[in-house]
C-alpha cells in the first residue's frame, strides 16, 4: 500500500479527470497484487451433465424385424462418429443412436478387438465440438461422473472416485466407484472439468461399486490398430482354445510362434509366460517375463510374475528387486506390495515382509489376499496370535464364507481357545448346515472340550459328508478312541487317514503309540524306527523306542534310547524316570543315583516319586 501512495503523491492535481482514472487503475492493481490468484473451480455435476448432451447417446440393437433387442451407450467423438465396445453390435440386424427424440443408423467402422472398441459410422449426425479427452490417466481418488443408458431408461449421471488404476493383460484400466448398470456399457467417464476420461466397461462383478472404464487416449489408437487386430485375435483364439483344454506344452508352442510373428505384442509374451508357468519351467517362464517388461516396463502383470518365477527359483535378492522396481509406475497398487513382501519373508526380513504386507493392506483393506500373506508371514514366526488377528479380519470382510469360519476355528484350536473353536464351527454350520468339514471342525473343538460323546457323533456325521480333509477326521476321531481307551478303534481310524496322507509323520507317530499301548510291539516297533531315521533329533521316536524295549523287558537297549531322547530335549520328567527304572532293571544303581538327581533338578515332584519306586524301598539314599 506505501508503494500506491508514493505513485499517487507524484501525479499532479491539475491531470484532472484522466489522472482520476489512472489512480483508479492503480488502485485495482494494487488490489489484484494483495491477493493471491482465484484457482479455478471445477464443473458442478449439473454443468458437466449438460455439457455432455448430445455426445452421450443411446445405442439401441434391434432385430431384423426392426424389434429391440437391448439398450446401450455410445459417445459421439467427431462428425458422424461414435465409439463404443464391440462385444454391444453383435448379433444385431441393425444398430441406432438416439439422441434425444432423434434416431439415427449407424454401422460399424474400424475395430480395436483386443481392447473390444469399435468406432461406429453415424450418417447425418454432426457434431459442433469434440469433446475434450484426459490425455493421462487420472490420479487416484480424483472425483469422476459416470453418464450412461443406465437399466436403458435414459441417458443419466452418478457420482464416485477414480479408486485405482489396473492391469491386465499389458493394459491399464481405469476402476472407480460412481455406481452403473446394465445399458451403461460405452458411456462415458469424465471429470472435474467436463474431460472424457475413459469409457464405460460394464461387467457384473462381485463387491460393491468395483467398476471399470477403458481410458479415453484409446480412443485416437482405434484406426491404427485395427489394421493388425484380425492377426491378433486369430492368435488369441487359437491360444485360447488351448488354455481351456489344459493342452500346456501346444500352448507354449503356439505363444511362442506368435511372440516371433508379432515381436511387439506383450500379450504374446505373457501368454508364453503363463504356459510355461502351468509347465513349473521356471527359468523360460523369467525370460517371458522379462521379454514382455521390455515392451512394457510398466506391465504389473508382467513385474510381478517376474519376481514370483524368480522366488520359485530361490532367487530372492532378484524377486526383491523386480518387485521393487514396479514401486515407480504403481506404489499405491496392494499387489506391489504383496510381492515384495513374500520376497522379504523369503530372505528372512520378517520385520519388513510384514511392513509390506500391512501396506498391501492399508491399500487394499478389502482384499484378503494382504490378509492371508500376513497369516503365511505368522506360521513361519510361530505366531499363532498374529494368525487369528489376520484371520478376524478375512472373517469380516466375507461372513457368509464358510471356509473363513473353518479356518478360523482350526487357528483357535490350536490356540487351545476350543470355546471360540466350537463357536466358529457352529457358526459355519450355520450356513451349511449339513457341511462334512464343519461337522468335523465342531466335533475336534468337542473332543478337546473333553465332551466325547457329543464329538464322536459330530465326527462320525462330518466324515460321512464326503469333507474335503477326511484324514483330519479321522485322525481326531483315532485321537478320541486313544483317549477313552479303545485303542483297536484308534488303530483302525488312525490306518484309514494313513490310506489317505500315507507320509504323514504326525499320523504314523499316534499310531506307532496306539498299537504300543496295545501291546502290539512288533509293530510298532518298526514304525518310530523309521520315523527316527527320518528325523534322528526329534525325542519322541526315541523315548517310544525305549518304552518298547523296556515293556519287552530289554533294559540294555532301553537305556540308550532314552538318553538319546534326554540328549535332544532333557526337561522330559518321565522320560527320566523310566530311564531310572531301565538302570535299576540292568543293576546300575550309581546310574540311577545320578539320574535321580537329575530329575530331582528338574521336578521335585517326579523326583519324590522315583525316590519313593525305586530308592527308598531298598534303603538306598541319593
Amino acid at each position: 500500500m506505501g508503494t500506491f501512495l508514493a505513485l499517487t503523491a507524484s501525479i499532479p492535481q491539475s491531470q484532472g479527470k484522466h489522472h482520476m482514472n489512472l489512480l483508479s487503475i492503480l488502485a485495482f492493481i494494487c488490489f489484484l497484487a494483495a491477493y493471491p490468484p482465484l484457482t479455478s473451480f471445477a464443473l458442478t455435476p449439473q454443468e458437466i451433465f449438460r455439457s455432455s448432451e448430445g455426445r452421450v447417446l443411446v445405442l439401441e440393437r434391434l432385430d431384423d424385424k426392426g424389434k429391440l433387442l437391448s439398450a446401450h451407450t455410445a459417445l459421439l467423438v467427431d462428425n458422424e462418429k461414435a465409439v463404443s465396445q464391440c462385444n454391444l453390435l453383435d448379433g444385431a440386424a441393425t444398430l441406432r443412436l438416439r439422441q434425444g427424440d432423434k434416431t439415427f443408423s449407424a454401422r460399424p467402422m474400424q475395430k480395436d478387438v483386443a481392447r473390444n472398441l469399435c468406432f461406429l459410422q453415424v450418417s447425418g449426425l454432426p457434431i459442433s465440438t469434440p469433446p475434450q479427452q484426459r490425455a493421462t490417466n487420472p490420479q487416484t481418488g480424483s472425483r469422476v461422473y459416470a453418464i450412461g443408458n443406465t437399466l436403458g431408461l435414459g441417458i443419466s449421471i452418478s457420482e464416485g472416485v477414480v479408486s485405482g488404476i489396473r492391469e491386465a493383460k499389458g493394459d491399464t484400466f481405469i476402476q472407480f466407484t460412481a455406481p452403473i448398470a446394465p445399458g451403461s456399457e460405452g458411456g462415458g467417464l469424465f471429470d472435474e472439468d467436463g474431460r472424457l476420461v475413459g469409457l464405460i466397461n460394464y461387467l457384473p462383478r462381485d463387491g460393491q461399486n468395483v467398476n471399470f472404464a477403458l481410458p479415453a487416449r484409446w480412443i485416437a489408437e482405434i484406426e491404427g490398430r485395427s489394421l493388425s487386430t484380425d492377426a491378433v485375435e486369430s492368435w488369441r483364439a487359437r491360444t485360447n482354445k488351448l488354455e481351456n483344454e489344459k493342452k500346456w506344452q501346444e500352448l507354449a508352442e503356439v505363444a511362442s510362434r506368435w511372440s516371433e510373428a508379432l515381436t511387439d505384442s506383450i500379450e504374446a509374451w505373457l501368454c508364453l509366460a503363463y504356459a510355461r508357468e502351468q509347465l513349473k519351467d521356471w527359468p523360460s517362464v523369467e525370460k517371458a517375463y522379462r521379454e514382455a517388461l521390455k515392451r512394457g516396463p510398466a506391465s504389473l502383470q508382467a513385474g510381478i510374475g517376474l519376481a514370483a518365477a524368480l522366488l520359485r527359483q530361490n532367487k530372492k535378492q532378484e524377486s526383491l528387486d523386480a518387485g521393487r522396481s514396479m514401486l515407480e509406475f504403481r506404489r499405491e497398487d496392494g499387489r506391489v506390495w504383496r510381492v515384495i513382501a513374500y520376497a522379504e519373508m523369503a530372505l528372512g526380513h520378517f520385520d519388513e515382509a510384514k511392513s509390506a504386507f500391512e501396506d498391501a493392506v492399508r491399500l487394499e483393506p478389502w482384499n484378503r489376499n494382504a490378509y492371508i500373506g500376513l497369516i503365511n508371514l505368522a506360521k513361519a514366526r510361530n505366531d499363532l496370535n498374529a494368525a487369528l488377528a489376520a484371520q478376524r479380519h478375512i472373517v469380516r470382510l466375507a461372513p457368509e464364507e464358510i471356509e473363513s469360519w473353518l479356518f478360523l476355528s482350526e487357528l483357535y484350536r490350536a490356540a487351545g481357545s476350543n470355546e471360540l473353536a466350537l463357536n466358529s464351527a457352529e457358526k459355519a454350520l450355520e450356513i451349511a448346515p449339513s457341511n462334512g468339514d464343519a461337522l468335523i471342525m465342531k466335533g475336534g473343538a468337542l473332543y478337546a472340550l473333553k465332551r466325547f460323546r457329543d464329538a464322536a457323533e459330530a465326527l462320525k456325521s462330518g466324515l460321512g459328508r464326503q469333507p474335503s480333509r477326511p484324514s483330519l477326521g479321522l485322525g481326531w476321531l483315532g485321537d478320541l478312541y486313544y483317549g477313552m481307551g479303545l485303542y483297536p478303534e484308534a488303530i483302525q481310524a488312525y490306518r484309514d487317514a494313513l490310506k489317505i496322507i500315507p507320509d504323514d509323520s504326525s499320523l504314523r507317530g499316534r499310531l506307532g503309540v496306539a498299537l504300543k499301548d496295545n501291546l502290539e510291539f512288533e509293530e510298532a516297533l518298526p514304525l518310530f524306527e523309521q520315523l527316527r531315521k527320518e528325523n534322528p533329533k526329534d525325542p519322541f521316536p526315541w523315548r517310544q523306542i525305549g518304552y518298547i524295549h523296556a515293556y519287552q523287558a530289554q533294559p540294555e537297549k532301553a537305556i540308550p534310547a532314552y538318553e538319546q531322547s534326554l540328549g535332544i530335549e532333557a526337561g522330559q520328567a518321565k522320560v527320566w524316570l523310566a530311564l531310572m527304572r531301565a538302570y535299576h532293571m540292568a543293576g546300575r544303581k550309581d546310574d540311577v543315583k545320578h539320574a535321580y538327581r537329575k530329575l530331582q533338578a528338574l521336578d521335585r515332584s517326579w523326583g519324590e516319586r522315583a525316590y519313593k519306586d525305586l530308592l527308598l524301598p531298598y534303603g538306598d539314599t541319593p
